[in-house]
């Protein structure tokens, strides 16, 4: 699977503007997968406009993850998933990241 991700990458590396999207399950899990596709997709696209874009809950949000996609310019979708005390948790930790951005 990450080579098939790699492969898309460098098919898609001739346009002026190149984006790189994390989704499905929950992401984050794989941090470290995704700052080596982010490293990856950085040194294969200078000279284009390069954007990413991640969708998360958002609960294995850190201080570390913050700082990474903040640093990477990265476009976060909060998906919202449960009943009512899931999304009021899921505020919060909203709330929280917003206010390290501030």
């Amino acid at each position: 699977m990450h080579l098939r991700l790699l492969i898309f990458f460098d098919h898609s590396i001739d346009r002026d503007r190149v984006s790189l999207g994390f989704y499905g399950g929950e992401p984050l899990l794989e941090l470290d997968l995704i700052k080596e596709c982010v490293k990856y997709a950085k040194k294969k696209s200078i000279g284009k406009e390069l954007m990413f874009n991640i969708t998360s809950n958002t609960t294995l949000i850190t201080d570390e993850v913050l700082k990474f996609l903040y640093d990477n310019e990265f476009s976060l979708t909060v998906s919202l998933d449960g009943d009512r005390q899931a999304h009021d948790k899921i505020e919060y930790l909203l709330q929280m990241v917003l206010v390290h951005l501030v």
